[in-house]
């Protein structure tokens, strides 16, 4: 079985097998994550700022949603090295199921895949900009690619056809994979 993500390679089957094997290493690519929410929005603004004027009212909707996901992945970040981290390590399990990044039918992990529905919105916003040689349209080609990505992820999860599967999308504009089994496969 591959794991990838907010589950630290387990997946996800209760909050008390969750808590039993948490550890602060469940935490790191959620760093990761957090640092690409910010940098993302910075990658934006620069490239709005040499966007040509005629496209500029694209790089400027980019700017909007870049805005709008890295402030959702940066309270739902937070909210996992704060919040979670410390109530898992108290043992104080009441109420914290919603809350974990992890739990694929938790209200977190639907405010995440909102983010990265706004990402991808961002990206094809700004795919357009990129103008010019081969390393440029493929830097166009990666944007174009995340959008569906993003957006997609939200629209499996509202259609209810994603089961067992979820995809998110990466900061870097690269994807970001989860492959889950059903929890059956786990026990």
């Amino acid at each position: 079985m591959i794991t990838l993500a907010a589950t630290g390679g387990v997946p996800w089957v209760d909050l008390a097998t969750y808590a039993s094997g948490f550890s602060d290493v469940k935490l790191l690519n959620f760093v990761l994550w957090f640092v690409l929410g910010s940098a993302f929005v910075h990658v934006v603004v620069c490239v709005h700022a040499v966007t040509p004027e005629r496209l500029r009212s694209l790089s400027l909707t980019a700017l909007t949603f870049a805005v709008m996901y890295a402030a959702m992945v940066s309270v739902n970040y937070g909210l996992q090295f704060t919040f979670v981290r410390q109530s898992l390590y108290r043992g104080d399990l009441a109420g914290l199921e919603p809350w974990i990044a992890a739990n694929p039918t938790s209200a977190i992990f639907a405010v995440d895949i909102l983010a990265y529905m706004f990402q991808g919105i961002s990206t094809l916003c700004l795919a357009p900009s990129f103008r010019g040689g081969r390393v440029v349209a493929a830097i166009r080609g990666l944007f174009v690619f995340n959008g569906p990505l993003g957006i997609g992820g939200l629209a499996a999860i509202v259609l209810g056809s994603f089961g067992s599967r979820r995809c998110a999308v990466c900061a870097s504009c690269s994807a970001r994979f989860t492959f889950d089994r059903d929890a059956e496969a786990a026990r």
